[in-house]
């Protein structure tokens, strides 16, 4: 029998980072990027996994609080929302952070045919989509798996 260990430091509002590790488990950094806080807690309650690998989260509300949080961590995958706060932002946020460091992008949105756009904006970098609209919380999951494991 396996032993877990889970321990969930620091949860507050948004800015703040928390831990959810299993022992024996591969590390992983995960910059969130949304402005509302309950999806930003959805997302997280839907990657977290008694068996799965040890995620390290960490939030931004804004683009540059995400551009501050990269230069500061060693972040191994984002996670965005389309419109942060406002407008398309969340595509500039991914061309940005895969220029600069060359890691995983997520996006999800509602609104429909972003995920062609998104896509075809970088076709050699590492992007998955995920439609709020059409796909389950789980498809979350899904696609932050395929980039990490």
């Amino acid at each position: 029998v396996r032993s877990s260990i889970r321990y969930i430091i620091g949860i507050s509002n948004l800015g703040c980072n928390y831990y959810v590790m299993n022992a024996e488990e591969s590390s992983y950094d995960i910059l969130h990027v949304e402005d509302k806080r309950n999806i930003m807690v959805l997302a997280r309650s839907v990657l977290e996994r008694e068996d799965g690998p040890n995620y390290s989260f960490h939030s931004a509300s804004r683009p540059d609080e995400a551009y501050q949080k990269m230069r500061e961590n060693d972040i191994d995958l984002v996670i965005t929302d389309l419109k942060i706060p406002k407008g398309k932002e969340g595509l500039t946020v991914a061309d940005r952070v895969q220029e600069e460091y060359g890691v995983p992008v997520v996006m999800y949105t509602m609104e429909s045919g972003m995920e062609s756009e998104f896509i075809e904006r970088a076709p050699d970098q590492p992007r998955g989509f995920y439609s709020k609209e059409e796909d389950s919380a789980i498809g979350l999951r899904e696609e932050v798996e395929r980039f990490l494991e």
